[in-house]
């Protein structure tokens, strides 16, 4: 690297003082001027310069002459990520907030469990001795078949919702046969 560097100086030296000389003296082109020329050409050679490291700095100073030419494209990129941090702070606020809707909704269940609870003994503890009887007669028959009086009550709920609307169309029908009724009367 110091060989180069000290090489292009000398070049460069002897390069300026053969330019000085062509400069100094442009009217008299004489046998001077081209014996100076011819000395400091010769001098270069002594250094030891060969041709094939004379090439291969023709190459280097081209290859930088290239470069110089094209100019560096300076294109940034703007990348928009979010931390680590971000997405675990995501994550465990919709973890906190998945955990706070399942304990509402518990708390919604215990409570209805309790009012169920107060109104069963409600109706123990008020009731006549027939009913009393019948919550009794329920409980072992809920005891004893857990699945069937579930069905057997999805079946009753229902009928009762059919038979509801059943009641209410001919309540419908009724009132409009008493409307026809009384327009045939009216007539």
């Amino acid at each position: 690297m110091i060989m180069t560097e000290l090489l292009l100086q000398t070049i460069v030296e002897k390069l300026e003082a053969m330019e000085l000389l062509l400069h100094h003296d442009n009217a008299s082109k004489g046998d001077d001027v081209l014996k100076k020329v011819a000395e400091e050409i010769t001098k270069i050679y002594p250094t030891g310069l060969s041709i094939d490291k004379i090439n291969e700095l023709k190459v280097s100073v081209d290859a930088c002459y290239k470069k110089l030419e094209c100019p560096i494209q300076n294109r940034i990129d703007h990348k928009h990520h979010l931390h680590r941090g971000v997405w675990i702070a995501f994550f465990l606020f919709f973890a906190s907030i998945f955990c706070l809707w399942q304990w509402m909704n518990t708390i919604n269940d215990k409570k209805q469990f309790e009012a169920n609870d107060i109104k069963y003994r409600a109706l123990k503890v008020t009731a006549d001795k027939a009913l009393i009887k019948l919550l009794c007669h329920t409980d072992s028959l809920y005891n004893l078949d857990p699945t069937h009086m579930e069905q057997w009550v999805v079946q009753e709920e229902e009928r009762l919702a059919e038979q509801t609307i059943l009641l209410q169309l001919a309540g419908e029908k009724e009132k409009e046969a008493r409307q026809l009724r009384d327009r045939t009367e009216k007539k």
